[in-house]
């Protein structure tokens, strides 16, 4: 078998410890096997312990990955404690909404003018922030993972692609800030699906790799656009073409399905 992803969430199957050997490196960690083909992207030097995970942000549910974005450590957002902060260009920052819901009023007067939340509004009191300080803000539903049974159905049940198409406005227009409860696992995951379907994309994701996960999420997404939302997003034949062509490559066998 080859490893499909490295992962550290709680709740799959087919988990197993792993010991794997490059360049004479023994690297030990948590591993999914399964039988089609080997996703691509550096998967050994992210070999980060627990601890070095937690200090990304992370939670017990999160995988070893690279986080997206450049790193924030100054000026007033900088120093603000909010779980995986980071600086994804043109004005945006992503971060986990726990924490930033703390800091609502301050990233207002930073130059934020909207919050862009991925996580359920149960999970952290960011709209409540929000209406105290005349922020604006909106939610897009983004699953927390793309493996367990019915979760396709689940998600088309509670995806809206009007509030998918006004969060890429959002990120193009800039000065956002984008995330889910920990600023991790569905905010890196929505981030590379954005990504992927945004030919003006101006994220700037730093050296954070591309998961299977991010791939599935963003052919659900592109499966189901209208001709109009296409159109809108400036798509051309060539970029579409592109497109297909990265998801049936890397989409993992069991998830694809007919562009």
């Amino acid at each position: 078998m080859k490893i499909q992803n490295i992962i550290g969430y709680q709740g799959l199957s087919k988990m197993s410890n792993t010991t794997i050997t490059k360049n004479n490196c023994n690297c030990s960690f948590k591993a999914e096997l399964w039988e089609d083909e080997y996703e691509p992207g550096s998967i050994f030097y992210l070999q980060e312990k627990r601890e070095k995970e937690r200090e990304m942000g992370a939670r017990d549910f999160s995988y070893y990955r690279k986080d997206s974005g450049v790193k924030v450590t100054d000026g007033v957002i900088g120093k603000m404690k909010i779980n995986a902060l980071r600086y994804l260009g043109n004005d945006c920052y992503k971060g986990g909404m726990e924490g930033a819901s703390n800091y609502v009023k301050e990233l207002k007067e930073n130059g934020i003018k909207k919050m862009v939340v991925l996580c359920d509004l149960s999970e952290c009191n960011i709209a409540e922030a929000c209406g105290k300080n005349s922020m604006d803000w909106m939610h897009v539903y983004v699953p927390i993972t793309v493996r367990s049974e019915n979760v396709e159905k689940d998600f088309y049940e509670n995806f809206s692609y009007g509030a998918f198409m006004s969060a890429i406005e959002a990120l193009r227009n800039g000065h956002i800030f984008i995330g889910c409860e920990s600023g991790n696992l569905r905010t890196n995951r929505f981030l590379h699906a954005v990504k992927l379907l945004d030919p003006l994309s101006k994220l700037n994701l730093g050296m954070s790799d591309y998961d299977s996960d991010d791939y599935v999420l963003a052919q659900w997404i592109y499966k189901r656009f209208s001709q109009t939302q296409k159109e809108k997003l400036q798509y051309t034949n060539e970029f579409e073409q592109k497109l297909k062509n990265t998801l049936i490559s890397y989409v993992p066998t069991r998830f694809r399905t007919v562009l």
